[in-house]
Parts: C-alpha cells; structure tokens; sequence
C-alpha cells in the first residue's frame, strides 16, 4: 500500500499528517522486550520507546477484541499517541482548532479525516463535502455518532478516491462519490417534501406526515428512497447523517 511515507498502519499513518512526535512513555511506563504492538500488530518500538500495554490502554478505550495481537504486553509510540486524551487535547489546542474539549475528551469523542490537506474535525456540512468529494489519496477517515469507542487503529488508509473506504462505528462503508451522490440527492428531495430523515432510513412513516405531503408527493419519493434501502443501506444511511438540514425541526450532526 502507498501511503507516501506517512506510514503503514493506520495509527501511523494518522501521526504522519500531523508531524507529530510518537506519544512516548516515562521509564516506569516502557516495555523493553522484543514484542508486536497489541494494537495494530506492527513492531512494538517501531515509533520510539514501548509502551507497557496496561500503562497506555484505558479501560474506556474501547473494543479490545479488535486489536491486531491479543497475546501481547506492548504498545507502540504511534498507537499511544491516539489511544488517550491527553495528545488530543494538547493538537487542538496547538491548532487553536474550535473544537469543545471536556475532562475526558480523547480522539474518540469525535470524527477525523487525515490526508495530505493535514487533519479535521469535520462536521455535518464538512462530511457531506468529502463523501462528495473527496482529497487526492491516500487519506484515512473515520465516523462516529456516539463518540464512545476507539476508531482510528481501525481504520483503512484509502488509495482510490473513485471507491474509498470510511470506517463508520464498527462497518466499514465502501463510498462511491458518485453512486452516493444519487443516493443524497434522492434523500435530500425527499427532506424537502417534508418527509423526516428516520422515517426515510427506516420506511416507517407516521400517519400525520402522509397527510402532509400528500399520497403522490409520498410515493414518488419513497420509490426512489426505498430503493436505496434495499440495494444501498450504508449509503443511505451516511445520507441520513450527513443530509443538509431542510426542515424545520431539530436533529443531531454527526
């Protein structure tokens, strides 16, 4: 995989957009054995010193069972440095990014694209830019709605942008700019007939909105929609999270 010298796991190829120093243990902290990374499976001092596992991993850091070697004690400087709050905490203010920040805020708590442009945060409208159009590869992007769970170690290093991958919570998402860009074009024509983004996801209208935007408007639509249900759920399903707001009422970014 080319990912133009930025590095060949996803951790570290992450830290290579930022220019960042690997996140580097206290003596007490090292691993000083011959060991692979827990996380992603590459040499454990292939980023600077080892970490002791139990030193660098927390208990909210997420789904344990997805780490490249179970078996193993250390973890690499790269994986570190996405693994705790402290070095997010300490980029967005470097960056002077506006991004909230709380007590337990880590790379979790939100999205990120990296790419040679350098690395976001990106919001509901920056999300609906790139899935249209994307960067020149290679880049990596990850998307969380709950912003509970360790994403960056999992996620693909995209080397096409005509079909890329986008880690979404625990699904990996295939995008096509171009197939996408019906399927958002159909849902978002169907926000501005009125009809809501969850009865669109799930098919399921409520009697009030049918006699709203009325049986024609209705039919029309949802032919369209649902048949990206059954053939395009993920698509749709990054529509219904990234659609521009064309109704009144209030609802979540990603």
């Amino acid at each position: 995989m080319d990912t133009q010298g930025y590095g060949t796991t996803p951790c570290a190829f992450a830290l290579g957009v930022l220019g960042a120093a690997p996140h580097s243990p206290s003596p007490r902290e090292a691993f000083a054995g011959a060991a692979e990374c827990c996380i992603c499976g590459g040499p454990a001092h292939a980023h600077g010193p080892a970490w002791k596992r139990a030193s660098i991993i927390p208990d909210s850091f997420g789904p344990v069972e997805l780490f490249a070697r179970h078996d193993s004690p250390a973890a690499c400087g790269a994986c570190a440095f996405f693994a705790v709050g402290k070095t997010f905490k300490e980029e967005i203010a470097r960056r002077e990014l506006p991004v909230k920040t709380w007590v337990n805020v880590a790379w979790r708590s939100y999205s990120h694209v990296f790419s040679a442009y350098g690395h976001a945060v990106p919001r509901r409208d920056d999300w609906r830019t790139f899935l249209l159009a994307p960067p020149e590869p290679p880049f990596l992007a990850v998307m969380t709605t709950a912003g509970a769970k360790n994403l960056i170690f999992r996620g693909r290093v995209a080397t096409d942008r005509r079909m890329f991958p986008l880690l979404v919570e625990e699904t990996c998402v295939w995008v096509d700019p171009d197939v996408f860009g019906d399927v958002l074009r159909d849902f978002e024509e169907a926000r501005a007939a009125g009809l809501t983004r969850d009865e669109l996801l799930t098919g399921r209208y409520r009697s009030s909105t049918l006699a709203r935007v009325g049986r024609a408007a209705w039919e029309l639509h949802e032919a369209a929609v649902g048949g990206h249900r059954a053939r395009r759920l993920q698509l749709l399903r990054l529509a219904h999270a990234v659609a521009e707001n064309t109704n009144k009422e209030k609802e979540p970014t990603p």
